[in-house]
């Protein structure tokens, strides 16, 4: 890359310029972005896609065969602008202060990174995504995961010298992001069974009826029944996690009419009927959703076919 491609890059950073870059010995692929950064060996973009940004890529200033920005891009930065692409995003946020390993290094450890080490022949191109355990001696030490988002045992060393191009925050690696983080807020949940729960969340039930039978006070009622409805609000909730919709809420909603039940049977036996506001209400509810939902099972609603 000449000097005089280096004062472009300059320039083209300060105006935040929507640029066009071609790789043609390595990527018969053009890059559209802006560039956020460079140095001696690397140029740090904010890739565009479709009107829309998609991550960060680095790229070594070495393969860069052709550079530009002229009114099509003009045009299309235009067009950003006015979908509100671009006005929440400060370019300045994400500029390493320090040389490229040592700003990898200190990505949060959640982040899926791509290292690809493209050559002439896209046959013998290298693909490596993972997680950065450690940067050392320009090795990259990578937790590599397959297409399935099965994490290796071992680490897989990268030669950062081969590596071409280095990729973050685009659509690809936060949908593997997001799959991580769920399945770690699942394997974090407290890994009582279903069955554990529920034969828990019955007894603190049973109690709360026991309490009615031997005219406890309406304080251990109360207690029993809050007990119950935070065991049974667990074992919902863990079975419905990590994706819950409204139809679970709806389980949720109707399994915490039980302690209102109880406790409005609790003040009847009281001879306080102003439990009586309170529990045939909840029983209603709670009834009409049973019914519901079995109907639900039995007969559940056949897509109708097109003519």
């Amino acid at each position: 890359m000449s000097a005089f491609s280096s004062l472009l890059l300059d320039e083209y950073r300060e105006s935040f310029a929507l640029v066009q870059i071609e790789r043609d010995e390595i990527d018969p692929n053009t890059l559209d972005g802006f560039i956020l950064y460079h140095d001696e060996e690397w140029v740090m973009l904010l890739k565009e896609e479709d009107f829309r940004l998609n991550g960060v890529v680095f790229i070594r200033k070495r393969d860069i065969t052709s550079l530009k920005s002229g009114k099509t891009q003009a045009f299309h930065k235009q067009l950003m602008e006015q979908e509100g692409e671009l006005h929440s995003y400060n370019p300045l946020d994400k500029i390493p202060s320090v040389g490229i390993p040592e700003f990898l290094s200190c990505l949060p450890k959640h982040k899926v990174v791509i290292f690809e080490e493209e050559t002439e022949n896209e046959d013998e191109d290298m693909f490596y995504i993972g997680l950065i355990e450690k940067i050392e001696d320009m090795k990259v030490h990578l937790k590599f995961f397959s297409t399935e988002a099965v994490i290796d045992e071992e680490t897989t060393i990268v030669e950062l010298e081969h590596i071409t191009s280095i990729s973050y925050d685009t659509s690809y690696t936060l949908a593997y992001e997001q799959h991580f983080q769920r399945s770690q807020r699942k394997a974090s949940f407290p890994q009582l069974s279903q069955k554990s729960l529920a034969v828990l969340s019955w007894l603190m039930l049973s109690a709360a009826m026991a309490s009615l039978i031997f005219r406890w006070q309406l304080g251990s009622s109360l207690t029993f029944a809050m007990v119950y409805s935070g065991f049974f609000a667990s074992m919902m909730l863990r079975r419905k996690l990590p994706t819950p919709t409204r139809t679970h809420y709806a389980e949720l909603a109707a399994a915490l009419l039980v302690p209102a039940l109880v406790v409005g049977f609790a003040l009847c036996a009281e001879n306080n009927r102003s439990g009586l506001w309170l529990a045939i209400p909840a029983a209603i509810t709670f009834l009409s959703y049973l019914i519901y939902s079995d109907t639900k099972q039995l007969w559940p609603r056949k897509p109708v076919k097109a003519d």
